[in-house]
């Protein structure tokens, strides 16, 4: 409004009619809406037959969903991308789920990795390329075991580690010291 931009009548008349929504987790009886919603969207678009069981759903209604309706398409999102099978199992939705609350625990030690001048993409890659390394360094260069704590198939890892030149036998050399 200051730089003239948006006019202040407007913001007034849009502030009187103001809509509440509850947060996600106000709101867990929606859950199997949204995944349903989704997942056909998904399978429509991906010519796949994913589904999520009830026991899936209901594990998903246990979580508590701080990043809200993101967060939870972000776990969609990531599931039915590397879901090995069409039933979405809940093994599978746990790492997922424990994968990126972790990672959110430490974004805020992650932001040194953010660099002003850089593209979201470039710094999309860091993090990546971090996460994986700091993956293979907890499992010893295990790249079976680091795939399961990222959520992944191995493909997808072996992948990542040739896109970031990732040197896995420094990480199995650590073992033996």
């Amino acid at each position: 409004m200051r730089e003239s931009k948006f006019r202040e009548q407007l913001y007034h008349r849009l502030r009187e009619c103001e809509i509440y929504i509850p947060p996600l987790r106000e709101r867990l009886e929606d859950i199997p809406e949204i995944v349903e919603h989704y997942t056909k969207n998904h399978n429509e678009s991906s010519n796949d037959n994913k589904v999520f069981p009830p026991s899936a759903i209901e594990y998903l209604q246990e979580q508590e969903w701080a990043g809200n309706i993101r967060e939870l398409l972000s776990i969609l999102r990531q599931s039915l991308l590397t879901a090995d099978s069409n039933q979405i199992e809940i093994s599978a939705l746990h790492k997922i789920v424990s994968s990126n609350s972790q990672l959110g625990r430490t974004a805020a030690s992650q932001e040194k990795f953010l660099s002003p001048g850089g593209t979201l993409k470039e710094d999309i890659a860091h993090l990546d390329k971090k996460k994986v390394e700091a993956t293979l360094e907890r499992t010893s260069g295990n790249v079976s075991k680091a795939a399961a704590q990222l959520g992944i198939s191995r493909e997808t890892l072996h992948n990542k580690i040739r896109k970031y030149e990732i040197n896995t036998q420094q990480y199995r050399s650590r073992r033996s010291k």
